[in-house]
C-alpha cells in the first residue's frame, strides 16, 4: 500500500448523503506539507518522508538549534523545478 502522512477521512454531505473518502498519500503532498509534517512527526513518518523527497530528487537539510539541542528542524536545500 502506498505510504500516507494522516490518516483517511470520510466526509458525508448532508444534502445528498454520499460520502466521500479523502486519503493523504505522502506522493501526492506538497513538498511545503511534507516539510511540516516532517518536523513535527514520528520517526517512522519521518523516515517516510525522507524515502519520498529521496524519490523527488529533493535534498533536505536537518538543523538543531545551538540553545535547545533536542529541537530540530529540517529545511528544503534544493529541488527540482518540476517538483515543485
Amino acid at each position: 500500500m502506498p505510504a500516507k502522512y494522516r490518516s483517511s477521512e470520510k466526509i458525508k454531505d448532508r444534502q445528498t448523503g454520499k460520502i466521500k473518502i479523502n486519503h493523504y498519500y505522502v506522493k501526492q503532498a506538497t513538498p511545503q506539507t511534507l516539510i511540516d509534517v516532517l518536523n513535527k512527526g514520528r520517526p517512522k513518518q519521518r523516515t517516510k518522508i525522507i524515502n519520498e523527497f529521496t524519490r523527488r530528487g529533493i535534498e533536505v537539510k536537518y538543523t538543531t538549534d545551538v540553545l535547545d539541542p533536542k529541537k530540530r528542524t529540517y529545511e528544503l536545500i534544493s529541488a527540482l523545478t518540476d517538483t515543485l
